[in-house]
């Protein structure tokens, strides 16, 4: 149920000086909190931070800001920033020297390239005076501020949807997705880069593959995934589901620790093909070599295949023949591949390809292999329990997978 306040919330504007900003931050202990559990990271870069900078030294205005005022039993005051977080945390960057302005020619030349101590009297005393209109809100709870969040960026397209989801949602399900694209083996592999991460689309990546592994069939793009956070954020997150889960990355994560360094030289770093081998691995978590001595054939085809369809593609760009390399052990494979991936690579029907692909060259080399999962292959992810579902939470969360599939069966034959 929607929650209601009247009268309206935060409808008087209040005066917020830079100086009040920086005191609270340099206060001991700080009184400033810049990141409340719900904020995205710190995502602008000296560029950006340098316009803000530049624009208030023009004395133009900048966006309002939320805030909340809470004060202790003992007195002591804090300032919460529910939004605002970018504008706020550069100015006090800025005071305390932590980046020069940008040199570019927008930046204006009486300041260009300085650091707030290379600015003279005036020009320091007019920054920290500058007035933020803040709009002040009331004791709310977390879940309220949260919900406040996500409505003021919802219609701020440089916010991506996962820092949507991250602000929205509290439950195990994110929080497994957060942690687990935080482990080494996909670090290892270098599929995203530390911008990546700031955004939270390595986060948004996991989930994709995750919630393809749960359903247990490949959706289309991002289809199903706004739907399945809200079920396991209603629903909670059922403890069998979980532990297989679970255990299952924490295999793939060994494997990728050991070998992702060297699987980083291949293909299989970009996003869609990385998608399709994570995928593979987690539904052959317990026939994947466990060992470093039982792995070097595995490895092996994956970088013969990932060198096959590359070879195909340098060869058609360049008007080349390719009948040589479709004679070669699974190079119809890599062609198939090639062509499930170079266009509409998240599409169903092209990952339901790459998968056929990858299957036909891997399967055979797990053939009689079996590692059954174990508690230790879970001692990634350490921490409680999450708390038992019941019955009927547990029949209506398999009801709604189910029919998720159904779903997904009935536009394949369409």
């Amino acid at each position: 149920m929607t929650t209601k306040f009247d009268p309206q919330l935060a409808t008087s504007p209040l005066a917020y000086k830079v100086n009040a900003f920086v005191k609270a931050w340099t206060s001991d202990p700080p009184s400033l909190v810049l990141r409340p559990a719900f904020q995205r990271n710190m995502v602008w870069n000296d560029v950006q931070r340098s316009y803000l900078v530049d624009t208030i030294l023009r004395g133009l205005p900048v966006p309002e800001v939320y805030i909340q005022n809470n004060t202790s039993a003992d007195g002591e005051d804090q300032i919460v920033v529910v939004d605002g977080q970018q504008r706020i945390s550069a100015c006090v960057d800025f005071v305390l020297d932590g980046f020069a302005l940008s040199t570019e020619d927008e930046i204006d030349a009486e300041w260009r390239g300085k650091r707030f101590s290379e600015l003279d009297g005036p020009l320091k005393a007019r920054f920290r005076g500058f007035v933020f209109v803040a709009r002040q809100l009331p004791d709310l709870g977390d879940a309220v501020l949260r919900d406040i969040f996500r409505r003021l960026n919802r219609t701020v397209e440089a916010l991506e949807p996962q820092e949507l989801r991250h602000a929205a949602y509290t439950g195990p399900f994110i929080k497994l997705v957060e942690r687990a694209a935080e482990t080494d083996g996909l670090d290892e592999l270098g599929v995203f880069t530390a911008r990546d991460a700031l955004r939270r689309r390595h986060d948004e990546f996991v989930s994709e593959v995750l919630f393809a592994v749960l359903l247990g069939t490949l959706p289309n793009k991002k289809e199903g995934l706004d739907e399945s956070y809200m079920t396991y954020e209603r629903q909670g997150f059922p403890s069998d589901i979980r532990d297989d889960i679970v255990r299952r990355f924490g295999r793939v994560d060994q494997f990728l620790k050991r070998n992702g360094a060297y699987l980083k030289r291949t293909r299989f770093r970009n996003k869609s093909d990385a998608y399709s081998l994570l995928y593979f691995l987690l539904n052959y978590a317990d026939r994947i070599p466990a060992a470093e001595g039982d792995e070097e054939a595995f490895v092996e085809a994956l970088r013969a295949l990932s060198e096959q369809v590359n070879k195909i593609k340098r060869a058609e760009s360049a008007g080349g023949a390719t009948e040589d390399i479709l004679k070669e052990a699974h190079g119809k494979d890599a062609a198939k591949y090639l062509r499930a991936v170079e266009r509409a690579a998240s599409d169903r029907l092209s990952r339901v390809r790459r998968n056929e692909v990858l299957e036909a060259v891997l399967e055979p080399l797990l053939a009689g292999a079996s590692a059954p999962l174990r508690d230790e292959d879970a001692a990634w992810l350490s921490g409680p329990a999450d708390q038992a579902q019941s019955p009927e939470d547990t029949v209506d969360l398999y009801a709604e997978l189910e029919q998720a599939q159904r779903v997904i069966a009935d536009e394949d034959e369409d």
